[in-house]
């Protein structure tokens, strides 16, 4: 019997249909739909419910919640396709329930509409302990709009963030100009812990100094996703202001544990201008999605001074981030000497001497200017000399020339796990073998198992870790 089912099954059941749905498939189904408050938690509106009944029949809805904590995802809402004071009304019924509200996902045209929905919900001066997640997706910068504000259109309600949020964890925003709040004194975000700031959709180059700003709001900040379309930013961080206040450099972020981000670029800059002494996992990442309302994207060329900005924001990391112990790289080309750099040092030894983990992903064997320099005459080297010493070593989707013997002989003098799939190392039947003889775990991914990671499509379902990269 449906009725015999515990809450938990019921609920992976009807997680794929709406309830509403549902209780008219037949009677059982409906009362214990009806019965369930948590079945009516989740409330995702977008565009064909900003409709004259929809305040209605989303009061229901919530009203059948009951003391359930409130998940809602909004949007995407376009002006063209609904009207404002539509928009208003279903703010207001939300306003109602504000103070259950757990996960906000907010996904609008422009930033005045999504600070508009923001103050609407949470309008009056309270406490509003629930809120632990909150998501803002806009999809068209209107910055560059003669009537822009002078403040990002998300303060109002953000700038007070300390007193009405004390629970906020985890904060996601598009990296427009008119999206990255900034705010008149330092640690409004003091509760937050993870922050993702989301280049996918952006048509320029993300302000570094507005970033920079909001970092020194985040004093307890521990995961720190950034990611931007833009390549090349030439900044002179010793000369940033945003809103008429001079921005200090470095921005600590003395509780930072991993951090994600774009290079080169801004991100790049980034890693040049925060002090993170206790990071464990960096992410650098060098793909990119195609222009916002471009279907195909370029071919992504590195330059020399591409890989020398992102070896130089390695080297200033490397001089306050002791604990660093998993690097990630994807799409992101370093020449011979910087990897000689990273595994060995330059006669002091290696710059990050706790690094175990290595995991390499998407590279060819060069990239226009620059060749990648993981290769046979770096792993002979690693295995006779002072180096770190890894404990796995992640190669997915790579397509330079790596031999089975250079990785023997690492592997050799110091065993660590290899997970690699059909592109690369070119290891033969014997040098499997032998590899198996060693006694070390071997994990090798099928073709279908490893698909690029298109960050820049995953929207409000970022996971700011990447821990799939690791």
């Amino acid at each position: 019997m449906l009725s015999d089912l515990p809450t938990e099954v019921l609920t992976i059941i009807f997680q794929h249909c709406d309830p509403v749905i549902i209780t008219e498939t037949c009677r059982q189904f409906a009362t214990i739909v009806h019965t369930t408050p948590s079945f009516w938690s989740s409330v995702n509106l977008r565009s064909s419910q900003f409709v004259s009944e929809g305040p209605k029949y989303l009061l229901q809805r919530l009203q059948r919640a009951r003391t359930s904590p409130l998940r809602l995802t909004i949007g995407p809402i376009y002006l063209r396709d609904v009207s404002l004071p539509v928009i208003t009304q279903i703010c207001q019924t939300l306003a109602e329930f504000n103070s259950r509200v757990q996960l906000l996902e907010i996904t609008t045209e422009t930033s005045l509409l999504a600070g508009m929905i923001l103050n609407e919900i949470f309008s009056t001066p309270i406490v509003f302990p629930t809120l632990e997640s909150l998501s803002i997706r806009v999809e068209d910068d209107d910055d560059t709009d003669d009537y822009a504000s002078e403040w990002p259109h998300l303060n109002p309600v953000l700038e007070r963030a300390i007193e009405w949020f004390p629970k906020l964890r985890t904060f996601a925003t598009t990296t427009f100009h008119d999206c990255i709040p900034v705010f008149p004194e330092r640690s409004v975000f003091v509760h937050l812990h993870t922050l993702i700031l989301d280049g996918a959709l952006e048509q320029g180059e993300p302000y570094i100094g507005s970033t920079l700003a909001l970092l020194h709001s985040t004093p307890r900040l521990e995961t720190l996703w950034m990611k931007h379309y833009t390549r090349e930013q030439n900044v002179n961080v010793d000369n940033l202001y945003s809103k008429g206040r001079k921005i200090h450099v470095p921005a600590p972020l003395p509780c930072l544990t991993s951090l994600s981000i774009a290079v080169p670029g801004c991100g790049a800059d980034i890693i040049g201008c925060i002090d993170v002494p206790a990071l464990r996992e960096l992410h650098i990442d060098g793909s990119r999605g195609p222009i916002y309302g471009e279907t195909e994207r370029d071919d992504i060329l590195w330059s020399d001074w591409d890989a020398e900005s992102v070896l130089d924001s390695l080297k200033h990391l490397a001089n306050g981030s002791q604990h660093l112990r998993r690097l990630a790289v994807t799409s992101t080309y370093l020449t011979a000497e910087g990897w000689q750099w990273l595994l060995f040092g330059e006669g002091q030894g290696p710059p990050f001497s706790q690094l175990e983990c290595l995991a390499l992903h998407e590279l060819d064997e060069s990239s226009d200017e620059v060749s990648c320099g993981f290769d046979d005459a770096l792993l002979l080297r690693y295995s006779q000399e002072p180096s770190i010493c890894l404990s796995k070593l992640t190669l997915l989707r790579c397509h330079f020339p790596l031999s089975g013997m250079a990785l023997v002989c690492a592997i050799k003098a110091k065993p660590f796990e290899l997970v690699f799939d059909e592109c690369c190392p070119q290891i033969s039947s014997d040098e499997f073998n032998t590899l198996v003889d060693l006694k070390v775990k071997l994990c090798r991914r099928q073709e279908r198992e490893v698909k690029e990671d298109e960050w820049w499509t995953r929207g409000h379902q970022i996971d700011a870790s990447d821990s799939h990269v690791y």
